[in-house]
């Protein structure tokens, strides 16, 4: 298992250890808050990659879904 000093991770590592592709982190988006559970690296840049909060995540993505 991986050992992360931060509680901030990239999205590659946030996929390889959620062991999820990046179209379910997509479709799961609206489950997360933008600068609680993950924010821009560069807020000035709206393409800029984000870091996201593994702990809050992990809660987030092993949660139930609700499909409307």
């Amino acid at each position: 298992m991986t050992t992360f000093t931060s509680p901030w991770v990239t999205t590659k590592e946030l996929l390889k250890y959620m062991r999820i592709s990046r179209q379910t982190l997509m479709r799961r988006i609206e489950s997360f808050k933008k600068g609680t559970d993950y924010r821009d690296i560069n807020p000035a840049n709206p393409k800029s990659p984000k870091v996201w909060h593994l702990q809050k995540c992990e809660k987030i993505l092993s949660s139930s879904v609700v499909y409307r």
